[in-house]
Order: C-alpha cells, then structure tokens, then sequence
C-alpha cells in the first residue's frame, strides 16, 4: 500500500506531513522484509520437512463439526391502535474443520430502515449478521480469513480505526510469535459523512445534505513484537462515503508491557492535514493501589471509522479540535473496600461545537463497600467545571442485598443536576425465585421527579424457565409518561 499517493480532495499534504507518511511507508517496506525474512525461519530437520510439520500440526485438530444457536420470540402490546410489535430473531454459528459461519435473521411487523426486504402494511425482514470464516493452524503460523458481517474491529488505540462494523473481507495472518497481518476491506453503513470534509457543518453546500452513512472502507496493519513485551504497529487506511471523495490516514503505535508498567501510544495522520497523538499509561505497583494517565492531542483530526478516547466529562469532545490529560488514582486498601478518583483536563472545540475554544474539567470519585456478604453500596460523583457554561453535577447512590432465600433487592438514586432542567430518581428492584429457580418474579419501580412533576413507571413480571435452555418472560408495564403495556418474550438456546 502507497501511503503517500493516497488521493486528497484539498490539495497536496504539507512538507511535514508528507515527510510523516513517507517515513511510515519505509517502516512498512522494512516491517515487510522482516516478516519475509521471518517466514522463513530456520531450516527443517532433516527427519521432518516443513510440510510434513504442517501436516502434522493439522491432523492433530480433531475434525470437529457442531452447530449452535438460539430462537427468540418477542409480543409487545401497546395501548392504542397500531402500537402493537411482533419480533422474532433467529441467530445460528455453525464450524466443521477449518470452515465456520453464521448468521441473524430478524423478523418484524414494522418497517425498518436498510432491510433486505420490506412491505407496507407486513413488516421488515432483514439479515443483520452473516458470514463464513476459515481459519488454518500450521506449525509456525495461523491464517483466519472471514468474509461477510464483521464487528468490533480496532487498530492500535482507535484513532484510525476503533470498533467499526462492516461487511467484506477481514483476513490475520500470524508468523511465529513476533509478526502479524491484519487487513480489512468492505462497506459498512455507520459513517458519518461530514467526517470527510473539513469545513464545519453549516458552512457545507446545501446539495451536500443528500449524503447517506453508507460508503466504504479498506485498510491495513502491521503489528510486530519488537522485544520482549513491546509491540509496534503501523497502519494505513482509505474510507469513502457514498458521494464524498476517500480521506487517507496512517499511524504508527506502540504498546510496553513491563511488570507493573502498561504504556502505549500511536500517533496519526490525515491526508487533509489533521493530526492525532495519544498516550496512555498505567502504573500498579501493589494490589492495594494503582495510578493510571492519558493525553490526547488532536488537530482538526478526524476518521471517520475511527474510535479515538475523549474527554470523559458530561459534556462531549471532540477529536476534531481537543487538547486534554487524564489522571486516574485507583485504591483498593482493604478486601472489602475500593476507591477511583479522576480528574480530566480539556481544551478545545466541543462535538456541537468545533472551532469554538472551551475548557472543561471533569472531576470523579466511585467508591465501593462491601457491607457484608449479602449486601453492598456504591456511590459515584461526577462534576464538570465549564468555562463560560454551566457548571454540572450527578450524584448517585446503588445498594443491594441478597436475602438468605434467594430474593435480591436493589435501589438507586439519581441525583442529576448536569444541565439546567434538574432530574431526579430513584429505582427499586426485586426479584424472588421459587420452585429451585423454574420461576422468578420480577418487581422494577422508578420514580422520576423533573420539571413536569413526578412521574412513576412500574413493572411487573415473571419468568418461568422452561428447560435449561429455554425460558419465557412476560412483563407489563403501567407509566405515568407512556402507554401502557405488556411484552412477552421467549428464548430457547440449541
């Protein structure tokens, strides 16, 4: 992959860029020479090839074949003519030998966006999730290959690509210990169209407003074990979506793992000029406490299948403009007590807002006390100071017991004073076994107090366990703020 002849739609990278990507395009040309030099390893023994090696690394897999998977059924009631909701899911993984697949199709009686097939009147019925894998274990090296519906897929720390969701190819190869070989290629139906342009959004052409969130993708990564515990990764990757020119990024990370020391890194680039360097570390000397850290420095970057750490305050960030350190001190001083306290620091655009200079400060605090066996309590503080805005705060209290015949009970308090409508709430909740668990009756009660009032949701249900991998759920619901109802759902696993 040319990194530095990746098309841009504003011209030409600077010098410094440029000098960047070409630098990450020899470490990939040298990463590459290792691995071929990697791959060929020290020479056989002469009772034994490489290929019988192999063969006898594979004939040692018990060619197994199994099939797993689960039905759901789903009625929701609502008041009112045509609120009414009928769903069924039906998920299957199948594997035999080196082959694997799966898939979820969904059933339902209303229209839903994207689906493979639709009617008015009917309902939607979609495939959400389907694939087939391969995946070969040879003597010094592993090759998986799966194409169809992929999840979670993350380079580095996420600034190029971090969690996204496609369907096309992804493929790792591994060589030995040291040396792997991911890369992904694909359309996914999550992007967010403005990520590829740098202007902000209301000073977009009017004619751009047709943009979809489909488009696609395809990138690369190279990961090695430079020592022991260091690990170094270069990546490069080209997203478009449908109607907008590709953006081309690249980055490189890092991640040390040493004793009680956990640090990594990666620094990107975008073709347009945006830059993007994060760092983060842990420190657990002791099993009593720990300290953990992070800076984030990010200049007009943005990708848009990216997935990169913000600030964590109750206003959002922004990748696109932010200046920001985190500073975490964890306490665990005795079995039956822990502490987290965080202080984060941010400068920079917010996400509704790019461009416009805001400092915000969140500070943390979590503290957890196992009373006794049987019961506990949690208390969480969040407070954000924010330049030129409103200060926030949210307050909330958990406890729970477990009684001696099975029952659990829970409460929790909400104290929400984040923006100026202040809310407030507070939630119980029950449930009791009977019959050695065939059956658990449910209690759920929420409370909620705003400026309208105070509203009251109330939840009633039971689920009767059919067998030990079916179980059916009915509960019904009577609101202050929402039609009433009732949902029954039954699951049954194969």
């Amino acid at each position: 992959m040319h990194l530095e002849r990746l098309p841009s739609a504003h011209g030409a990278l600077s010098s410094a860029e440029a000098r960047l990507v070409r630098a990450l395009a020899a470490l990939l040309l040298l990463t590459a020479s290792g691995w071929a030099r990697g791959q060929e390893g020290p020479p056989p023994a002469a009772a034994e090839t490489a290929a019988e090696a192999d063969a006898k690394a594979d004939s040692a897999r018990e060619p197994d074949a199994r099939v797993d998977g689960s039905l759901s059924l789903r009625a929701g009631l609502r008041e009112g003519a045509g609120n009414d909701r009928l769903s069924a899911r039906l998920s299957l993984e199948w594997s035999a030998g080196h082959w694997s697949g799966g898939f979820t199709a969904e059933f339902e009686n209303a229209m839903r966006e994207g689906a493979i097939h639709q009617e008015d009147g009917v309902g939607s019925f979609d495939l959400s999730e389907r694939w087939v894998g391969w995946s070969r274990e040879l003597a010094r090296s592993t090759v998986d290959l799966r194409l169809g519906t992929t999840f979670g897929l993350r380079f580095g720390e996420g600034l190029v690509l971090g969690s996204a969701s496609f369907d096309g190819l992804a493929a790792r190869v591994t060589a030995g210990r040291r040396w792997e070989l991911a890369a992904v290629a694909g359309r996914t139906d999550v992007l967010d169209p403005y990520d590829f342009f740098e202007e902000p959004l209301d000073l977009l052409p009017e004619e751009e407003e047709f943009l979809g969130t489909k488009g696609e993708l395809v990138g690369l990564r190279v990961q090695a074990e430079a020592a022991e515990g260091l690990v170094i990764g270069l990546n490069g990757l080209r997203a478009r979506a449908d109607g907008t020119p590709w953006a081309g990024l690249a980055s490189v990370d890092l991640a040390l793992r040493r004793g009680a020391l956990d640090l990594a890194a990666e620094l990107a680039a975008r073709e347009q000029g945006g830059t993007a360097a994060y760092l983060r570390g842990d420190w657990s000397p002791s099993d009593k406490w720990g300290l953990g850290f992070e800076h984030r420095n990010y200049r007009d970057f943005v990708s848009p299948v990216g997935h990169p750490p913000l600030y964590t305050g109750l206003s959002a960030g922004s990748e696109r403009d932010e200046t920001g350190w985190l500073v975490r001190l964890d306490l665990l001083p005795t079995e039956r007590f822990s502490a987290s306290l965080a202080f984060d620091y941010s400068s920079g655009g917010g996400k509704d807002s790019p461009g416009v200079p805001t400092v915000r400060r969140a500070h943390s605090l979590e503290l957890n006390w196992l009373v006794s066996e049987r019961t506990s309590i949690s208390y969480g503080f969040e407070l954000e100071d924010l330049a030129g805005g409103r200060d926030g705060t949210i307050h909330s209290i958990l406890a729970t017991h477990a009684f001696e015949d099975g029952g659990r009970l829970s409460a929790r308090l909400q104290v929400d004073h984040s923006s100026a409508d202040a809310r407030e709430s507070l939630r119980m909740n029950y449930r009791r076994p009977f019959f050695g668990r065939r059956l658990t009756l449910l209690v759920d009660d929420t409370l909620r107090r705003q400026e309208g009032g105070v509203l009251n949701t109330l939840q009633l249900g039971a689920s009767l366990r059919l067998g030990l991998q079916s179980h059916l759920t009915v509960r019904g619901t009577l609101a202050d703020d929402e039609a009433n109802g009732l949902d029954l759902t039954w699951y049954r696993r194969f």
